[in-house]
């Protein structure tokens, strides 16, 4: 059990250059997505990146506003979901490799693109 929500802990979004996780990030709405895509493929999943510090963000090459940055964004591991389960979990933001979603967020103005 989590304690963001049944299956994910603050723990897993920190920003991996160990930065603080502002105490309202991740936001409810990624959390609540999240939980509704693990339902919809039907196992866990590996949150590869979620919050980045501006630091890390620069290091690992981020966009300059990357939704990462303000807790509203995610990394999954190559292949756990298909760009049209994240889409019908009702992410905003897919970032697609091979068909399967490695980027998810909930960003207000929908968006997609290919690694």
């Amino acid at each position: 059990m989590g304690d963001l929500s049944t299956n994910f802990s603050r723990h897993e979004f920190q920003s991996k250059d160990g930065a603080t996780l502002p105490k309202d990030y991740p936001t409810r709405e990624l959390v609540g997505r999240l939980e509704g895509l693990r339902a919809i493929v039907g196992s866990p999943m590996t949150i590869l990146s979620g919050h980045r510090s501006y630091d890390h963000n620069r290091a690992v090459g981020g966009a300059t506003k990357s939704e990462h940055l303000y807790g509203r964004a995610a990394d999954l591991e190559d292949g756990y979901a298909t760009v049209d389960q994240a889409a019908a979990a009702g992410f905003r933001g897919i970032g697609e490799k091979d068909g399967y979603a490695t980027h998810v967020d909930v960003r207000a103005i929908p968006a997609r693109w290919s690694y």
